[in-house]
């Protein structure tokens, strides 16, 4: 039994190693960024910092020791991030609890996820077509850049996409059993337990998942009236009900992730008459292509580009187009939901975007424009990207081999580039040069103040830290230096912080500047001597 089954998946198998290797190789190459160190783990330790602003200047290290409680966790969470929910640090706290806190262990968690995202994306493939495009899904998903760099990233963006695919699964598995009366009714609870349990899941990973949720009632109504069946209705409104009360506990965590003022938001953005008809017309469709595609290169690759967009093309052929051998899904899916199947994934693709977008509108932000905040819609892309080659493949096998092929190789050369060249903050090198420097001597100023703790991660020794911002006023500013009157001082800046350069007091000259990847730099100064 066991020889044939692996016989019949041996080719899955052998995606899931492509998946697995493109995945641990590189992934302690970039250092940790912002996002992983001041949020991911900070959350996950739950250990409260100090105020970075407010530093007088004495010798600092700030390294993560030990794991709290749950209870301590969840009482300090929103002092570093008002806005995310909390699923991933809890997740994140047992596992450093078991496995430790390296660059390597930290980021291994969302490797995990996104292995068992790809197995979850194979079954429902085959659950909702056959094995040939579920094959295909999961070998895009497999090489797919985009899930290769948040597969490398301490995160919760691979937890996101497992999450959507059971939710999104379990959801769909659950429809069709009603509307075909194919289950009996120990199976309809088990699939209403288990969705309810991933959405909830799902929802306390990311908020934006909450626009996945708003898709999944409005398509449960289009069900309901479009086939007027009572039942599915009623298992509906029960596995509200147990949303609502399994989400109870966590529910105060996003009343105060509402309340959280709008500046705090960095995607903030300015109100005007062009930016909503680029996002709709731009910016969502390209969110779909950049699924497959990844973003890091973009002239070298506008043939993957090209490549993503035809296949995600080809999979509209059972809607709209009738004639390109028009039958070969059918024996896979019953004659009552023949176009339900794909229709139910363009809809899982489409209208949580439209939401965003509006959501955009309303609140002049620019969340559509960050492609991983639309991450729970990614199942359906990987699954439709999967049947769109399986129809290219009978429409036009020569067209099939060279869309295939482009996809592959260029995928390969976009995710090699993230292992040449830094995609993040270098702060293993900062760190590095910094200690070489004679701590007795040196002052150290960390613009933005949060990033002392990117910094500190890597450093071996205490320095004298203060943590400074452009925020802050030049009296401020002015303040610091004539309490703490710096001989020598270096300054580090890395991007938003770069300004605080031009805010400095005067009689300071800089003596040394090495500059590093994305708009880091370590900047040497000393007193002017008359």
């Amino acid at each position: 039994m066991l020889v044939n089954t692996i016989k019949q998946y041996q080719a899955f198998i052998l995606v899931l190693l492509l998946a697995i290797g493109l995945r641990i190789t590189g992934i302690t190459f970039d250092s940790l960024w912002l996002d992983e160190s001041y949020q991911s783990l900070a959350e996950a330790y739950a250990e409260k910092l100090p105020d970075l602003t407010c530093l007088n200047g004495d010798y600092i290290l700030i390294k993560h020791r030990q794991v709290s409680d749950y209870n301590t966790l969840i009482k300090n969470f929103r002092v570093v991030d008002p806005l995310c929910p909390p699923l991933y640090a809890v997740i994140l706290n047992t596992w450093i609890n078991y496995f430790g806190g390296s660059d390597l262990s930290v980021r291994l968690l969302s490797l995990v996820f996104s292995i068992i995202g790809i197995i979850t994306l194979f079954g429902l493939g085959i659950l909702l077509f056959n094995y040939p495009i579920a094959l295909l899904a999961s070998l895009l998903m497999a090489i797919s850049p985009f899930d290769i760099a948040y597969a490398q990233e301490a995160r919760m963006y691979t937890l996101t996409f497992l999450l959507s695919s059971l939710s999104g699964g379990l959801f769909f598995l659950l429809i069709k059993s009603i509307i075909l009366k194919s289950a009996d009714v120990k199976i309809k609870i088990l699939y209403l337990l288990t969705f309810v349990l991933a959405t909830v899941a799902l929802i306390n990973t990311h908020y934006t998942n909450l626009l996945f949720v708003a898709f999944e009632i409005f398509y449960v109504l289009y069900v309901v009236v479009r086939y007027k069946n009572k039942e599915l209705f009623y298992y509906f409104c029960v596995s509200g009900l147990l949303m609502l009360l399994t989400w109870l506990p966590w529910f105060n965590l996003f009343l105060e992730a509402l309340r959280a003022p709008h500046h705090v938001f960095y995607v903030v953005r300015k109100a005007t008459f062009w930016w909503p008809i680029y996002a709709l017309l731009v910016r969502l469709p390209l969110n779909f292509i950049l699924f497959l595609s990844g973003k890091k290169i973009i002239l070298p690759c506008i043939l993957l580009y090209g490549s993503a967009a035809v296949i995600l093309l080809f999979s509209l052929k059972e809607l709209f187009v009738k004639g390109l051998k028009h039958t070969e899904i059918d024996s896979f899916i019953s004659q009552k939901l023949k176009w339900l199947t794909v229709e139910y994934l363009w809809l899982w693709l489409l209208l949580p975007s439209f939401l965003l977008w509006g959501l955009d509108l309303v609140k002049n932000q620019k969340l559509i424009e960050i492609s991983r905040y639309s991450y729970a819609i990614a199942p359906s892309v990987f699954i439709l990207a999967g049947l769109g080659l399986y129809n290219l493949s009978r429409f036009n096998l020569q067209l099939y081999k060279t869309v295939i092929l482009i996809q592959s190789v260029f995928c390969l050369i976009n995710t090699s580039y993230t292992h040449l060249i830094p995609q993040k903050e270098p702060w293993c090198s900062v760190a590095n040069d910094l200690n070489k420097y004679n701590r007795e001597d040196y002052l150290v100023f960390v613009s933005q103040f949060y990033d002392i703790v990117c910094l500190d991660r890597y450093l071996t020794r205490s320095y004298r830290q203060i943590g400074l911002s452009p925020a802050m006023e030049a009296k401020q500013i002015e303040n610091i230096f004539i309490k703490l009157k710096p001989v020598k001082f270096i300054l580090i800046t890395a991007q938003e912080g770069e300004a605080i350069k031009n805010m400095l007091p005067p009689g300071f000259k800089m003596t040394r500047q090495i500059d590093y990847f994305h708009g880091l730099h370590l900047r040497e100064y000393r007193v002017l001597t008359k």
